[in-house]
């Protein structure tokens, strides 16, 4: 199953168009899992909002996806998520954002 088939349902999911999924490195592992990013839409810093989102989005996962297409892990992006000229989502910051980050954390 592709991430954009994946993208699609998540979009579906949750009611909203921007979110992201891509393949991510874990370290002492063959492949890739994957990461569905999603935007918080101006920060929203409410825990019990988020909560609920979580719980939409693994519900609704759950039930329309095999376990081996749905995101292993969940990246809340404050704002919104970067377009490219076409309006279509730029995959390569938030995945190198991502990178960067955990490389960080190794140091």
């Amino acid at each position: 199953m592709s991430t954009q088939e994946v993208e699609a349902v998540v979009s579906s999911v949750l009611g909203q168009e921007d979110s992201t999924v891509y393949g991510v490195l874990v370290p002492n592992t063959d492949g890739r899992a994957g990461m569905v990013a999603i935007p918080t839409h101006g920060g929203d810093d409410d825990d019990q909002a988020v909560e609920e989102v979580l719980v939409q989005l693994r519900d609704g996962l759950k039930d329309k996806l095999p376990p081996y297409a749905r995101p292993v892990f969940v990246r809340l992006v404050c704002g919104e998520l970067e377009l490219t000229g076409w309006h279509i989502l730029f995959h390569l910051s938030i995945t190198i954002a991502c990178f960067k980050k955990c490389n960080f954390c190794k140091n």
